[in-house]
């Protein structure tokens, strides 16, 4: 005796349930392909931002940003590899497609949580160590790594925003007299209000 078989009858919902799905898939790979351009922008353009990271002595910035881009392009193939199982009757491939999304969420909670860390520090801890790279680590003993990368970030930084220097009186809230008073350093070859922004000179240790 010989058996046909027969395609299994597509019902209404079972249609609609399909066209749903190759819906998402192509939201989601035009979703990744965003991110993944994102991600670059960020590692190209944010790259200037490498200095706040030395005084804030912390890399949640860059460790984001390189998860983002590896989560997208590893998401953009998740994505075609759901479009090339969609029409295969194998439950392994299904069961890899699902853990691979899983996976997807982790990585993308771990880049929210990489932002959430770094605006937590930008907001409350960056002040703090801000102060203390100045008075503490800049300029002073130049022959350990860390106040050498330190004291160069912070020239990078106040040439390019002309901040942070001698600029200012003495009742102000952003001058150079808030850090002179603790530090173990000052400067002294600039008069005050020649520059706003401290050049890179020869420092005294008291």
């Amino acid at each position: 005796m010989v058996f046909k078989t027969y395609r299994p009858v597509q019902t209404s919902i079972s249609v609609w349930l399909k066209n749903s799905l190759l819906t998402h898939q192509t939201i989601f790979l035009l979703l990744m392909g965003i991110l993944v351009g994102l991600s670059c922008w960020l590692l190209i353009w944010t790259s200037r931002f490498s200095d706040f990271e030395i005084i804030m002595r912390s890399y949640y910035f860059s460790s984001g940003k390189l998860v983002l881009l590896i989560s997208s392009i590893f998401g953009a193939g998740v994505a075609v590899f759901g479009y090339c199982i969609f029409n295969v009757d194998s439950p392994t491939l299904l069961l890899i497609h699902i853990i691979s999304n899983f996976i997807l969420i982790w990585a993308f909670l771990s880049v929210s949580v990489c932002g959430f860390l770094l605006l937590l520090e930008l907001d409350i801890e960056l002040p703090g160590k801000f102060t203390s790279a100045i008075t503490k680590y800049y300029g002073i003993n130049m022959s350990i790594r860390r106040n050498k990368d330190l004291t160069a970030a912070l020239n990078e930084i106040q040439f390019k925003f002309k901040c942070c220097g001698t600029h200012g009186e003495k009742s102000s809230n952003y001058s150079w007299f808030i850090y002179r008073g603790s530090s173990t350093w000052f400067y002294i070859t600039q008069e005050l209000g020649r520059s706003q922004y401290v050049e890179l000179v020869v420092f005294v240790q008291l």
